[in-house]
C-alpha cells in the first residue's frame, strides 16, 4: 500500500514577464550595454577623448572630440575611420600599437604636437587586457597664444629699457663735455651731481633692459651700483668697496 511520507517542492523562477535575466543576454547584448555606458561617460567628459580599437578604427568619439574634427575640416562622421587619417601628431597607429606591445602593461605616453594653426597635448593610453587605444586631446591654442603675447610684451618692453639707457648715456656725454668747459666750480659741482644721478637712472633701465623675466640678480644690481661709484669718486683712491653675494639671491 502507497504512503505519503513528504513533500518535494521544486521553485523555478519565472522571473518578470518580458524580461531577461543576465544570464539569458547574449555576450554581443552585454558589449553593447558596456558600450553605452562607455558613450554615456565619454560624453561628459570636457576633454576630446578618442577610443580606437585594436586594429586602429575608430570605435568611441566623445561630442567634444567630432566638434574639435569638425573645426579641423573634417565634416564627416569620423566613428569608423583609421587612426592614420585623425592623427594630429603624425605618428602611426602600427608605431603606437608596436611600442605598446613592447610593454608588459598598460602603456601610457604624452606629446605636444603643432596641427595648421593650432596647439595640443596629446595623451595616449593603450589598454592592454581590452587592446584599446584611449586618445586624450587637450588644446593648448589660447594658452600657447598668450605666451607668445607674453615674450612678445616682455622683448618690446626690454629693447624699450635699452633705447631710454643709451639715450641717457648720451645725455650724460653732453653733461661731461658741459662740465669739462665749465669755468664755475659751482657749476661744476651740479653738473657733476646731475650726472651721477642720470647714471644711476640709466643703470636701472640696463638692468631691466637684460632681465629675462621679473627677477634681477642682487649682485648683479650691486655691481652697477659699485661701478658707478667708482666713475663718480674716481678721485678718492684710498676708498675700497668689497662686495660678498650669493649669486642664488634675486630682487623683484
Amino acid at each position: 500500500m502507497d504512503k505519503t511520507i513528504g513533500v518535494l517542492i521544486v521553485e523555478t523562477d519565472a522571473g518578470t514577464p518580458g524580461m531577461a535575466t543576465s544570464n539569458d543576454l547574449k555576450p554581443s547584448t552585454i558589449m553593447s550595454a558596456e558600450e553605452e555606458a562607455q558613450n554615456f561617460f565619454v560624453d561628459r567628459l570636457s576633454e576630446n577623448v578618442l577610443i580606437f580599437d585594436g586594429d586602429g578604427y575608430l570605435i568611441t568619439a566623445n561630442e567634444e572630440a567630432k566638434q574639435l574634427y569638425k573645426k579641423l575640416g573634417y565634416q564627416d562622421e569620423i566613428i569608423g575611420l583609421f587612426y592614420d587619417n585623425l592623427t594630429l601628431d603624425y605618428y602611426t597607429f602600427d608605431y603606437i600599437k608596436f611600442r605598446a606591445e613592447r610593454s608588459s602593461s598598460n602603456w601610457f605616453f604624452d606629446v605636444e604636437t603643432h596641427y595648421l594653426q593650432y596647439y595640443f597635448t596629446i595623451k595616449y593610453s593603450w589598454i592592454k587586457n581590452k587592446q584599446r587605444l584611449v586618445v586624450i586631446i587637450q588644446d593648448t591654442t589660447e594658452v600657447k597664444k598668450r605666451e607668445e603675447e607674453l615674450v612678445l610684451k616682455a622683448v618690446a618692453i626690454r629693447e624699450i629699457h635699452h633705447r631710454v639707457k643709451n639715450n641717457l648715456q648720451s645725455i650724460v656725454s653732453l653733461l661731461k663735455i658741459q662740465e669739462r668747459r665749465a669755468q664755475s666750480d659751482e657749476t661744476k659741482k651740479v653738473l657733476h651731481d646731475s650726472i651721477s644721478r642720470i647714471m644711476t637712472i640709466a643703470s636701472t633701465h640696463e638692468l631691466l633692459s637684460k632681465q629675462v623675466d621679473s627677477y634681477t640678480s642682487l649682485k648683479q644690481t650691486l655691481t652697477t651700483v659699485i661701478h658707478n661709484f667708482h666713475h663718480m669718486f674716481g678721485n678718492f683712491r684710498d676708498i675700497e668697496i668689497f662686495m660678498h653675494v650669493d649669486d642664488s639671491i634675486y630682487v623683484t
